[in-house]
């Protein structure tokens, strides 16, 4: 047979044996047990060089924030963070491993339904752009803020309603794209953007610059992003005539599968788009909210891929402890538990 590439640095060969980059796995077995996670530093530097490249070709600022909760491995993290991506955290934890691995804190945002004061003083302390989720943290991150001295970045997380999910099927969770939202815990509705918008505001410490929307795997199809942004222009444009708040970046989440054999794209149907077709959609949709006047200047636009850097990039490598058959069904049984 011929050898099966099955990411770049990833092989079995023609003898059946798996090799990550230069090591073969059965020895890299011998010499450590199983199981064993087994990660590509180079499958991670250049899945995190191809979103990056794919989009800053056709939109140069654009910032890539890998997200923590795909792979928190701290040396993996190590290498994004010498490579000079910015950073997604999920909580307290998520962040102190993210800053601890020498992310840059400009490039970094603190996303979660609910923050505790103390995630927001780390946020706010060290610079962290923080997706506010509601009113009440608005207020949170303005008291955190004025006892610091300090002024904070904020982005308002949207909860949007895009006419063209009401009859498109989600591919995780609901009938639809538009139900699967309306039952999520996540976002801002636009009369409360409004509000927590004239709150910050009126704030000396805290800054509005920009929106949040997580689509993430609901869609591989690259014109589904198309409408989030022009709907998240929609928004920003409101919040302008009302506030006169410009939008300095749009924050569209993750769920950007870079590869077939990327995890993203779990649950999913459909081949997975190129990343040149995720990045041109994409770019011209907040190009033409500009020139429709809908946005008043090329805003800073922010990716948080996960599983799209991390997913392809590693293998679990497990013994076989038991073989047996059972009402017409073979069964491998494995020493890596239920993975």
């Amino acid at each position: 047979m011929e050898k099966l590439v099955i990411c770049d640095n990833i092989i079995l060969d023609e003898n059946r044996d798996l090799w990550i980059e230069q090591c073969r796995a059965q020895q890299l077995v011998e010499q450590y047990g199983t199981p064993l996670y087994v990660t590509s530093e180079r499958q991670i530097r250049e899945n995190y060089r191809q979103i990056r490249d794919a989009f800053c070709a056709v939109y140069p600022k654009t910032l890539v924030m890998c997200a923590m909760k795909a792979n928190n491995n701290m040396a993996l993290r190590h290498i994004l963070s010498d490579e000079g991506a910015g950073g997604e955290a999920f909580g307290p934890g998520e962040l102190i491993a993210l800053l601890e691995s020498g992310a840059d804190p400009r490039k970094c945002v603190l996303n979660g339904g609910y923050k505790e004061d103390y995630e927001l003083i780390l946020a706010v302390g060290r610079g962290v752009r923080i997706n506010a989720d509601s009113y009440k943290e608005v207020q949170d991150i303005e008291r955190v803020a004025s006892t610091l001295g300090k002024k904070a970045d904020v982005r308002l997380r949207l909860r949007l309603q895009v006419p063209e999910f009401d009859e498109i099927p989600a591919q995780a969770g609901g009938r639809t794209i538009s139900e699967r939202f309306a039952n999520s815990k996540f976002g801002l509705s636009p009369e409360q953007v409004l509000k927590c918008a004239e709150y910050i505001k009126g704030s000396e410490h805290m800054v509005l610059t920009g929106y949040s929307f997580h689509l993430g795997r609901q869609s591989l199809d690259t014109q589904h992003f198309a409408f989030v942004l022009r709907e998240m222009a929609n928004v920003a444009h409101m919040v302008y005539n009302e506030l006169g708040i410009e939008a300095r970046v749009l924050n569209i989440g993750g769920g950007i599968p870079s590869s077939s054999r990327d995890p993203e794209g779990h649950g999913t149907s459909g081949s997975v788009p190129q990343l040149s077709e995720y990045a041109a959609a994409m770019a011209g949709a907040i190009r033409k909210a500009v020139s429709e006047g809908k946005l008043t200047q090329e805003p800073v636009f922010e990716l948080e891929p996960g599983r799209g850097v991390a997913g392809s990039a590693a293998v679990l490598l497990t013994k076989t402890m038991l073989y047996k058959e059972n009402l017409g069904h073979r069964w491998m049984l494995v020493d890596c538990g239920g993975n």
